[in-house]
């Protein structure tokens, strides 16, 4: 047997059919795509070329295709999709990319052409029922509300961010499909839902997370560390820690399962805990900044500052860079009275994470005393207009954890609902469960939600619909955007 190393964590088991070219190319398509989603697209394209030359794979002539428009060449892959020989112009996916390159360049006759043709050849896909409802509102609403239907039918939540997907995730079903004989299937899917989660799409990352555990006869621990870190977005915390605790007993020698574990026992300032779990997980790998240096901080917070600072000086001998590892270490000058060293790594620390509020408030704090007035005063201006959109942070994740559990609630229940009201979001609920498919006006409480949908801008924003963003302006005049990732398309994106 060949292995693969092939991303972060998860080790792939390619059979070695003396190196045959189908094996080389699937080898330089997986790289090719985590090069995509690391954001290096020119080694992207390099390695799906390479691909191509091995095996002239349809799904990897779509992998080309997308990997132009992720460049910003959508004018370009228009004109592949109109000059490109007939076996590529057979595969649906393909034709799926012509769609929307086409939709983009503002060719909509164009869109809505090709996008029949990629169902009639790949069949009621929903990502491709949810553009051909967009793409023929307005001009062919019988068609736009006959695709919706469909896909209601076929699943009616439509907050799922694949229903909508950007070129990444062109890239994960490109890859997927092109996968389809693949014999490991559990550790494929595990690394299309590391894939996902690196592209803050919880839901698709919890889709191929489930269809790995369903493959898999036994779970590693980073599939359970992941599935754990998505149940914290989808649910809530004591829902997630309930897994945690069985994770970690069925997968006893985890590190990740068991470093988490550590850092809620932090959270409740159960240090003497903390450190048991730390000590233990440094015997295992004694190189591990990250691991010496919370024990470092375990120590701080406990007024150990002996130890603290034995753990610390074991932390940069590892040359570890991090931004709570600068603030570890500031709140340890300002402990020992050096005020302007601590000064130096609070400072270090917000350089690293620049819209940290913890961070903020330790360097203002430690400049109350500071002669230098003007810049007390600025960093006192910073501090508020991070707490502000803090705030705001706070608020929006607030309503969409409470708007998700009213729409949950809603798919889950049996009861009968009424005639759906004339506006999007309260439209919306009603295709969560078909009961919208029933009734009076079928057709036009559809069309109000594909006008929702439409307006939202779906299928053109640079942001995944899962995503709001907040900008606030800093004392300097310069401004300060911070991204908010919900577990799914949050309902108040469709106005």
């Amino acid at each position: 047997m060949k292995k693969l190393i092939f991303f972060i964590f998860v080790t792939f088991t390619i059979p070695a059919h003396a190196h045959s070219k189908d094996e080389e190319a699937l080898k330089h398509a997986l790289l090719g795509v985590r090069e995509c989603i690391s954001g290096n697209y020119a080694e992207c394209t390099n390695q799906l070329k390479s691909a191509f030359q091995e095996s002239k794979k349809k799904q990897i002539y779509t992998m080309l295709l997308i990997a132009a428009r992720l460049i910003g060449h959508k004018s370009i892959a228009a004109t592949i999709c109109s000059t490109s020989q007939e076996v590529p112009r057979s595969e649906h996916t393909f034709l799926y990319w012509c769609a929307r390159s086409y939709w983009d360049q503002g060719d909509l006759k164009g869109a809505r052409k090709i996008i029949a043709n990629a169902l009639k050849l790949g069949g009621d896909l929903p990502h491709y029922l949810a553009a051909s409802a967009i793409m023929n509102y307005g001009t062919d609403n019988q068609v736009a509300a006959m695709s919706m239907k469909k896909l209601i039918k076929k699943d009616p939540w439509l907050l799922y961010t694949w229903l909508y997907p950007n070129d990444h995730v062109g890239l994960i079903y490109a890859l997927d499909d092109l996968y389809a004989a693949y014999p490991y299937k559990g550790e494929f899917y595990h690394n299309l839902a590391v894939m996902a989660w690196k592209l803050k799409l919880p839901d698709l990352a919890d889709k191929y997370a489930q269809a790995a555990v369903d493959k898999l006869q036994k779970i590693p621990g980073d599939l359970h560390e992941l599935r754990y870190r998505i149940l914290l977005l989808k649910s809530s915390k004591s829902i997630a820690d309930d897994y945690l605790k069985k994770a970690l007993k069925s997968v006893p020698d985890s590190t990740g399962l068991s470093f988490i574990t550590a850092r809620n026992l932090m959270e409740t300032k159960n240090y003497s805990a903390a450190l048991k779990i730390l000590k233990k997980l440094m015997v295992k790998d004694p190189a591990s900044g990250l691991i010496l240096s919370t024990i470092a901080y375990c120590y701080l917070e406990s007024g150990n500052l002996t130890e603290a600072d034995k753990y610390f000086k074991y932390t940069s001998k590892q040359e570890y860079d991090s931004p709570q590892y600068y603030f570890s270490l500031g709140m340890m000058m300002q402990r020992r009275g050096k005020p302007t060293d601590a000064v130096k790594f609070f400072e270090l620390a917000r350089k690293g994470s620049p819209t940290n509020v913890r961070y903020q408030s330790a360097l203002t704090a430690m400049l109350q005393s500071s002669k230098d007035k003007k810049r007390l005063a600025s960093e006192r201006l910073r501090l508020d207009a991070l707490r502000k959109i803090n705030k705001q942070m706070q608020t929006a994740e607030s309503n969409y954890r409470s708007a998700f559990s009213r729409f949950s609630a809603y798919a889950s229940s049996t009861k009968v609902t009424k005639n759906c009201p004339g506006f999007p979001v309260a439209c919306l609920p009603y295709a969560i469960r078909p009961d919208i498919l029933k009734g009076r006006n079928v057709d036009a409480k559809i069309l109000t939600i594909i006008n929702a949908i439409k307006k939202a801008s779906v299928l053109d924003s640079p942001l995944p619909p899962n995503t709001t963003s907040f900008t606030t302006l800093m004392p300097d005049k310069s401004k300060t955007s911070v991204s908010l990732f919900y577990y799914s398309i949050h309902p108040g994106h469709f106005r």
